[in-house]
């Protein structure tokens, strides 16, 4: 358990890193988690952490506003949690003036908004020895209509298929999930092959995904799982009876090391080949990771990682993927979304932010990047035009992105 909470750390971080900056050519987007990129995430969420203590300054009843606030002390806390593992440390500790900060977060909570599901959450969160932990079970019961977490309703869910299909259910027929998440979900799904595995690392795609199988009943053939659980051999072991395949054996010096962040992502990333290695050896299905997974995980399969466009393809072997990309982008993919939304980007009490679809959509740059150089080379000008039209759409539409970011973008389908 404890490995599987100091990776999730890492794609927290790893996430924001991605949503935040641009995935072209980010100094950010560093898959080895270097001091230098640690330092300026932890900048740049200091100052919106001052922006998110306006707001609830502002507005002390303001639900959403109190979920920034502790949002962004959770990224801070956890990564001062990462930068504190040591050998020498058996339960890593967050710097005391965070902490001190969180508990005072915690009491303008209290005060304002108590009997809120977002409360109890951030509580359950930062709980302390000797208090009662309030359950999920008993939050969603509670609050089975607080739109705000069904993001987190569904996260704790993921293991329960009854529970995680009711509240899809409710969050889609709410009328306040997004559509353009469903599009990406849509599109990404579509592409794979018949009775695919699709790993994901617990991205903002991920929700569209599960609506769409839970609710819509669509794509039912594709088996989704989160390899951030497969850190632990009896999530390793449930899977692998789920597939019917052998279970995994890992080799008994091969251990995580958490000395430094270094260390962590080098031991990790060797046992994860060794997983996705057993799973693409017995399941005999097609393998697939989505480019939303974080950089860790990527770096140490990218031996093996074939981009398909919104998808990545676990192959040994190569083969024509710029094909397949081609094909999924002419023939596959639902692009009209991108051009024109015909529903509103913000929504009353959305569980996302509208630069969450941002994020998205920019996923699509370097997922076909490769496709419009292809386009360009070969001098067909009706699908570069095309393709080159929609991206850059994409990027002008990325409002909640800086100037600075959506130029590099923009550098990189100029290139």
């Amino acid at each position: 358990m404890m490995k599987t909470i100091k990776y999730l750390l890492f794609i927290l971080f790893c996430c924001y890193t991605t949503l935040s900056y641009s995935q072209v050519e980010s100094a950010l987007n560093d898959n080895i988690l270097s001091p230098d990129s640690i330092a300026k995430v932890v900048k740049s969420m200091r100052d919106k952490l001052d922006q998110a203590k306006q707001k609830v300054k502002d507005n002390p009843k303001d639900e959403r506003a109190w979920l920034e606030y502790s949002g962004v002390l959770q990224i801070l806390k956890s990564v001062s949690l990462m930068q504190s593992m040591k050998p020498s440390v058996k339960y890593p500790a967050p710097d005391s003036d965070i902490q001190k900060e969180m508990d005072e977060m915690l009491e303008g909570m209290k005060q304002n908004i108590p009997n809120t599901a977002t409360y109890a959450i951030t509580r359950n969160s930062n709980i302390k020895p000797g208090e009662q932990r309030m359950s999920f079970d008993e939050i969603i019961e509670k609050w089975p209509d607080a739109v705000l977490h069904y993001p987190t309703y569904v996260a704790v869910s993921l293991r329960d298929e009854k529970r995680l299909k009711e509240i899809c259910k409710r969050w889609y027929e709410s009328g306040e999930f997004p559509p353009q998440q469903l599009n990406f979900a849509y599109n990404e799904l579509a592409s794979a092959e018949k009775n695919a595995i699709i790993f994901m690392g617990g991205c903002f795609d991920l929700y569209g995904v599960r609506v769409l199988q839970s609710v819509k009943d669509q794509f039912a053939d594709k088996k989704i799982i989160m390899y951030p659980f497969l850190t632990n051999s009896f999530s390793i072991d449930k899977v692998t009876e789920e597939l019917g395949i052998p279970k995994y054996r890992k080799a008994e010096n091969d251990t995580i090391s958490y000395a430094s962040p270094g260390d962590f992502m080098k031991s990790y990333s060797r046992e994860l080949k060794g997983v996705i290695e057993h799973f693409a050896k017995y399941s005999n299905r097609p393998i697939y990771f989505t480019i939303t997974m974080d950089e860790m995980a990527k770096n140490a399969l990218k031996d093996n990682l074939h981009s398909e466009g919104l998808l990545m393809k676990y192959s040994s072997k190569p083969y024509d993927n710029l094909a397949v990309m081609r094909r999924n982008f002419e023939n596959v993919y639902l692009m009209d979304y991108l051009r024109e939304s015909f529903y509103p980007q913000t929504l009353a009490v959305s569980a996302f932010d509208p630069k969450v679809n941002d994020g998205l959509n920019l996923y699509y740059i370097p997922a076909l990047k490769a496709l419009l150089q292809f386009y360009k080379e070969s001098e067909d000008h009706n699908h570069y035009d095309k393709l080159y039209s929609i991206l850059r759409t994409v990027i002008d539409d990325a409002k909640s992105c800086t100037k600075e970011v959506r130029e590099q973008y923009l550098k990189s389908i100029n290139s």
